[in-house]
């Protein structure tokens, strides 16, 4: 019951629950996925990154942008010390975060 398989398949039925609409049972799956990933592999691995971010994407898109934010600077903070500043992995947060900034009206930190 706990392990990354079932991670992963929570994940991924999240994802459609996603884009269907549904983001609360969304959520509620990424919660699960999320704390099985962490048991699984360590608060500070790029899967709980990988899960933070996408729950950021559906808090963002209830239009909860400050809570998006904070899940995105979480899964920033993982990815810089696994990936380093430079990378992709990095790039694609930040990226995610001016989306975010954007839709709230701050363009300045977009």
């Amino acid at each position: 019951k706990d392990s990354h398989q079932v991670a992963g398949t929570l994940n991924n039925m999240a994802l459609v629950h996603q884009e269907k609409g549904e983001y609360d049972l969304a959520l509620e799956l990424y919660g699960r996925s999320l704390g099985i990933t962490e048991r699984q592999f360590g608060k500070d691995s790029h899967q709980v990154a990988t899960t933070l971010n996408n729950m950021a994407v559906v808090h963002k898109g209830k239009g909860e942008y400050d809570l998006a934010l904070e899940l995105h600077e979480r899964s920033l903070v993982i990815k810089e010390r696994q990936f380093g500043k430079d990378s992709h992995q990095v790039a694609g947060t930040l990226h995610n975060m001016a989306i975010v900034h954007e839709a709230k009206g701050e363009y300045d930190l977009a």
